[in-house]
């Protein structure tokens, strides 16, 4: 199941990068270019985004966030 939210996380961040190269070329400046940074913070916002969303409902998340409180 890990696997397959991987997966999904890296299509997101596809998505995202996808645009946003797209938005460069639009604009044509070299500030917006896509870089080494923008692709690895679009990959880890990606699983960070799909882990989120799905993985109470696929099971690959342990449990809920009041275990870290102690309560």
């Amino acid at each position: 199941m890990l696997v397959i939210l991987f997966i999904l996380g890296i299509g997101v961040a596809a998505i995202m990068l996808n645009a946003q190269n797209n938005a460069y070329k639009s604009s044509g400046k070299e500030s917006d270019k896509v870089g080494f940074g923008s692709v690895l913070l679009w990959i880890v916002a990606g699983l960070i985004f799909v882990f989120g969303c799905f993985g109470n409902i696929i099971g690959a998340c342990g449990g809920d966030l009041s275990k870290i409180g102690g309560r």
